[in-house]
This record gives C-alpha cells, structure tokens and sequence, in this order.
C-alpha cells in the first residue's frame, strides 16, 4: 500500500515540477543530464541482474519450504517474487525505450523535464522491488532456520 502511495506522490510532484518548474528536473540539472543516458541504462541493467539473482535464490528458498512442510502455503509469496523479477525485467527494457528515444525528443525544459521524471519514477519504482523481494528474503530466513550467526561462519 504505501509504494502505491509513494508512486502516486512522485507522480502528483513530478507534474508539478514539469508544469511549473521544469528546469530543476530538465537537463539543466547537470546531474540528470549525464545520468539519464547510457548512465541510467547501466544503472538499472546492474541493478536488475543483481537482482534477479538474488530473487532466483529466494524462489527456489521457498520452493524448498514448500517441500519441508509439505504443503503450497508459500504460493502467493512465490508469484510476488516472480511478478517482481518481471517487473524489474520491464523496468530494464522501459529504461532502453527511454534513452534511446529522449535525444530523438525536442530539447525543451518542459520535454526533458518529463523524460528525466520518468527515468526517476523508473528508479524509485526499482527501489519499491527491491524492497519488496529483500523483505520477503528477511521473512522466510527464520523459516529456513537460518540465523545471522550461521551466515557468519
């Protein structure tokens, strides 16, 4: 519920910018300038292959909790994590469309502006995965009988 929440407030800022202000999020902000590019391609692409192993680990962890308790109880958890490495996969090829189409648009502050929000609400909509699929990983850990201490060694 709140990363609907936290969408839907960069959303309600990101227009407020790009209609009243957008040259804080346009290519001016020389930040975002030489981020999104090849710079945000290699971002998320990074991010989505690291990723997609760890929650490649986390299936087959609660497929193998399925197995010790003999039952499907870890269904809906299993479909979150798979619709999550998915999503993250979209995220990736939405970040190829976006800085490959973002020169052919024109160069306005307003354009930009709405481009570089979109990379942004790309970044932060990553962000609610990961954290998703990290607290699913926090919550089986202690089904698996695994401890921080046994991590250590």
């Amino acid at each position: 519920m709140w990363m609907r929440w936290g969408l839907i407030t960069w959303f309600v800022v990101a227009i407020a910018i790009t209609t009243q202000a957008p040259n804080l999020l346009s290519d001016s902000n020389d930040f975002l300038k030489n981020f999104v590019n090849h710079e945000f391609l290699n971002f998320m692409g990074v991010l989505v292959t690291i990723t997609l192993a760890s929650c490649a680990n986390l299936f087959v962890s609660l497929h193998r909790l399925e197995a010790k308790f003999g039952k499907d109880t870890l269904k809906s958890t299993k479909k979150d994590v798979k619709d999550s490495s998915f999503f993250l996969i979209y995220l990736l090829l939405i970040s190829l469309v976006t800085v490959i189409v973002k020169p052919l648009l024109p160069a306005t502050d307003f354009v930009m502006c709405a481009v570089n929000s979109f990379a942004i609400g790309c970044v932060l909509m990553a962000a609610f995965a990961l954290f998703d699929i990290t607290d699913a990983a926090f919550e089986i850990a202690p089904l698996l009988g695994e401890t921080h201490a046994d991590n250590d060694q």
